[in-house]
């Protein structure tokens, strides 16, 4: 028997702008790219505050992880981390495109990414 999260993993997605402008896109890019195995994105959505992502991680492991979370792709302006309901965020620092976050064993958090347009950093 296999579980749903087996079948969708490693998660896979499309983004597809909802308006481009003049700008050029990439044929292909990547979301983020988590430094740490043991921390699994569960899902990536819209976040309470408009415009904003929201990506759910999740601590596979039996104790406490800390990694970094790479954006290649995506210029994130802001970050905050709170729990996946986004209650009780915390500004996180961005440097370089990338973010340190820590998670209990088992825990689940959310990070809620501000974009801004690639270019515009």
């Amino acid at each position: 028997m296999r579980l749903g999260e087996s079948v969708s993993t490693p998660l896979v997605g499309t983004v597809i702008p909802k308006a481009t402008g003049n700008n050029e896109m990439a044929a292909a890019g990547s979301l983020c790219a988590i430094e740490r195995p043991e921390v699994s994105l569960v899902q990536a959505t819209a976040s309470e505050r408009a415009g904003d992502l929201l990506l759910w991680l999740n601590n596979l492991s039996a104790g406490a992880v800390t990694t970094g979370i790479d954006f290649p792709d995506m210029p994130v302006r802001a970050a905050r981390w709170g729990n996946v309901f986004e209650g009780g965020q915390q500004a996180v620092a961005v440097v370089n495109g990338s973010v340190r976050i820590s998670l209990e064993p088992g825990e689940t958090k959310s990070l809620a990414l501000e974009l801004g347009r690639k270019g515009t950093l």
